[in-house]
Formats: structure tokens, C-alpha cells, sequence
């Protein structure tokens, strides 16, 4: 495995709870960082940070909560690695048949563009 130099670093993985955020954090802990995930499951959170144990600390954020993305910043401190994981889903179908879709599904589809969520996370 390749391996940085990431002792004395703390990073915050969004989405960190499962799959690539949870790797991530697997990755960055065996290179020394401390990791702090936010992720909106708390079950999947407990699970993960009991696993990654203890260079690992968790909270529930919800990041299309700008205020609450503040707040758990600044819970944080100082931060040297942000990694904006997090993702959401919906409107998930074939793209043909999108325009099928109803105006409510379709709004909820297209409402909550992803670059928001990420963007509360990198000005906090």
C-alpha cells in the first residue's frame, strides 16, 4: 500500500460513514491522520468510527444545513483535509425516461444541486 505522511493532520470526511468516505478514512488513519466524519446515518456513523477506532470521531451533519455545517466546523477546528464525499441520490431512473418523471420528482431531482452540500462544507 502506498502510504503519506499524514501524522499530526486531521481531515474531515463527509459521507465517511460507508463506502468510499469509510476507505478513505481507513486510508488516512494508516497514515497517521485523524479523521473526523460527518455523515447524515448515525447509525452508520456509531458503526464506522467504532471500527476505525480511536484516530476517529464522528457527528451527524446535515450538509444542506449551512448553519449546522458551521457549527460542526467549528466543533472540529483546526481542519488541514476537507474530502466532500457526501452524495445524494434521486431522481435515479433511466434517463429516457426523465421526462415521465412527475413535476414534484422531477423538482426534488433537480432542487437540491449537489455542488450546495459541498459548498457549505468547503466556506465553513
Amino acid at each position: 500500500m502506498n502510504q503519506i505522511d499524514l501524522a499530526g493532520r486531521r481531515a474531515i470526511i463527509t459521507g465517511g460513514a460507508q463506502g468510499i468516505g469509510l476507505a478513505t478514512a481507513e486510508r488516512f488513519i494508516a497514515s497517521g491522520a485523524e479523521v473526523v466524519l460527518w455523515d447524515i446515518n448515525a447509525a452508520n456513523l456509531d458503526r464506522a468510527t467504532d471500527a476505525l477506532g480511536g484516530s476517529a470521531s464522528g457527528r451527524v451533519v446535515e450538509l444542506t444545513d449551512e448553519s449546522a455545517v458551521n457549527d460542526a466546523a467549528r466543533e472540529a477546528g483546526a481542519i488541514d483535509i476537507l474530502v466532500n464525499n457526501a452524495g445524494i441520490t434521486g431522481g435515479n431512473g433511466k434517463t429516457w425516461n426523465w421526462r415521465r418523471m412527475s413535476g414534484a420528482a422531477r423538482s426534488r431531482s433537480i432542487s437540491s444541486p449537489p455542488i450546495s452540500p459541498a459548498a457549505h462544507s468547503c466556506q465553513a
